[in-house]
């Protein structure tokens, strides 16, 4: 598991269950919150689960193979399989607003900031 609120040199480390097909994974942060991109070219939106639960949002699913069951492989660089990764949410997370997409071969996962942990212009007033 990473998570989001370990300081960035921490961030690499992440757990990865034994796979073929696990996805790469970009994190960024801005300060309305968090989004991860995960490369998951070929597979449709019913061949993956997200959800959140107990403070840990994981990602599920399966990249299926293209070759027939008469087909020999000749040659294979891809990765098929089951996967699973899980992230430990930061604090200021608002787990009830975690939206999720296909944009463009990616799944890309959104988690909110809460209200409360956004930044807040402070008015300077003059006397």
């Amino acid at each position: 598991m990473i998570r989001f609120d370990l300081i960035p040199q921490m961030a690499a480390m992440i757990e990865r269950r034994a796979c073929l097909a696990m996805p790469n994974v970009d994190i960024s942060e801005n300060e309305d919150g968090y989004r991860l991109n995960f490369e998951i070219p070929g597979m449709m939106k019913d061949d993956v689960k997200v959800w959140v639960e107990n403070d840990i949002l994981t990602i599920s699913g399966e990249k299926k193979s293209n070759f027939g069951k008469d087909d020999i492989r000749v040659h294979s660089e891809r990765s098929y399989g089951k996967f699973e990764r899980s992230f430990r949410l930061p604090k200021n997370a608002d787990k009830e607003k975690v939206r999720a997409e296909f944009v463009n071969g990616l799944l890309e996962v959104v988690i909110p900031k809460t209200e409360e942990a956004k930044p807040k212009q402070i008015e300077i007033k003059v006397k």
